[in-house]
């Protein structure tokens, strides 16, 4: 006891004598608020009298085992935690992804103004795979209420042509040949499918303005007076104010408004030319001329097909687009072989 703190040695030979007695040997004991035992180490040197004994602090090697403890607690924590984030990261990825993409289809759907129903559904989550198939059944229902909304559309659009056609005898059939003329040329000139289908329904939708001009102005059998002639030359404006307040009309705008801008420039109604002209605009410009004069008038009979391929080609670069010109006189010649007529059936 001769290390021991003085406070200390009273306290230790009591419990030695009381807990211990002779065996002194693994011999626990409390003192100065820590748990020790006790190691016989001998008596050698010391006689029979002495015993050298050794007090190991069970504490404190405890403290070092928790220390340890701790150490390897944290680590299978710490690596826990990380494999943790890992499998969360890859679910919740494979639920924020998929609801991403289909937030990304919804806005797509909001500037383009179409909903499409094929939205792939991939996702390891139940819930999220209900969702894309409830939003794919919805998309088909918006798809097929569509489709009848367009068909009730070109039925509109279809009526609203008769009825201008209607109002002039010499007029009547004129959107429909200026539209079979467009599309012709559209097609033989590669546009996309799309392309096509606006210029189809922009052509047949071009003179629409014209409902805005008096019957003794459109149908008047001579000469037109200037101030006659402001007033038609007002129904691409007329026609641009009627569609622009249907959304769905959008597309079409710009034929109605620019068919009758000349490619050299002096057309109307903003004097345009050349590429400022809408292209769909040009394609529809040449048709429009070229039934209008292969028409007869209640002021003129219609012009020879001769006579209307020199216009046309002496108009190329001035009044028309030269690549829309050189396009459909290529077409005029194959439907010279075949006969007009057989245009009319396509």
């Amino acid at each position: 006891l001769t290390t021991a703190p003085n406070q200390a040695r009273a306290e230790i030979e009591h419990q030695l004598q009381a807990r211990c007695g002779q065996q002194m040997d693994g011999c626990e004991i409390s003192f100065l608020g820590e748990t020790y035992l006790t190691l016989f180490l001998g008596r050698a040197h010391l006689g029979e009298k002495y015993r050298l004994l050794s007090f190991q602090s069970v504490d404190g090697a405890m403290r070092e085992f928790t220390r340890r403890f701790e150490r390897v607690f944290l680590t299978i924590g710490a690596c826990g935690v990380l494999v943790s984030l890992l499998l969360s990261a890859i679910a919740s990825r494979s639920i924020s992804s998929p609801l991403s993409d289909l937030i990304a289809r919804l806005r797509e759907s909001e500037r383009t103004g179409k909903l499409r129903s094929d939205y792939r559904i991939n996702s390891s989550a139940k819930e999220v795979n209900l969702l894309a198939e409830a939003f794919n059944r919805a998309a088909q229902a918006v798809c097929e209420s569509q489709e009848r909304l367009d068909e009730a559309y070109l039925q509109f659009i279809e009526t609203m042509a008769q009825a201008l056609d209607a109002r002039d005898p010499y007029t009547a059939g004129h959107s429909t040949r200026v539209s079979v003329y467009s599309t012709s040329i559209a097609q033989a000139m590669g546009l996309p499918p799309e392309q096509v289908r606006i210029i189809d329904i922009g052509a047949r939708l071009h003179d629409i303005g014209k409902i805005g001009i008096p019957d003794a102005v459109l149908q008047k059998p001579g000469r037109l007076t200037e101030e006659e002639m402001r007033l038609i030359r007002l129904h691409p404006q007329i026609g641009k104010r009627i569609l622009e307040k249907v959304g769905r009309f959008r597309d079409y705008l710009p034929i109605v408004e620019f068919h009758h801008e000349d490619y050299g420039g002096g057309g109307y109604p903003l004097g345009l030319k050349g590429k400022e002209i809408p292209f769909n605009a040009r394609i529809v410009h040449v048709a429009d001329v070229y039934d209008a004069i292969r028409s007869d008038r209640s002021y003129r009979k219609a012009m020879p097909v001769e006579r209307v391929v020199e216009l046309l080609e002496s108009g190329s670069g001035k009044q028309f687009d030269p690549n829309v010109i050189e396009v459909f006189l290529f077409l005029l010649h194959e439907w010279e072989q075949l006969g007009e007529e057989s245009l009319a059936l396509v």
